[in-house]
């Protein structure tokens, strides 16, 4: 996080000094463009580099809570289940449940 101020200080700086220098001359303009050119990719190259380690930072920084395997079912089990379970009633159809008196 300190380095990164570090950077954004020294481009502050170099902000001011180009802001005191004033507009480039025509003579001096494509050399002036070029190295624009270089800087904005490299600004842009660090802004992107920032952005990925961020993401990786939150990426492996989050904890989730250890799987937890649940063991598979042995026949022996799955019959006790089925022996223990009893059916269910059926339900009361609309006549049997209903007070109409006909």
């Amino acid at each position: 996080m300190d380095r990164k101020r570090q950077i954004l200080a020294k481009l502050e700086d170099a902000l001011g000094f180009l802001r005191a220098a004033g507009p480039v001359k025509s003579a001096d303009h494509a050399a002036s463009s070029e190295v624009r050119k270089l800087v904005l990719a490299k600004v842009l190259k660090l802004l992107l580099l920032s952005r990925e380690s961020e993401q990786l930072l939150l990426k492996n920084s989050v904890r989730t809570a250890p799987r937890i395997e649940t063991p598979q079912p042995t026949p022996a089990r799955l019959a006790t289940a089925y022996k223990s379970h009893k059916p269910a009633r059926p339900a009361a159809t609309q006549a049997e449940g209903s007070w109409v008196v006909w």
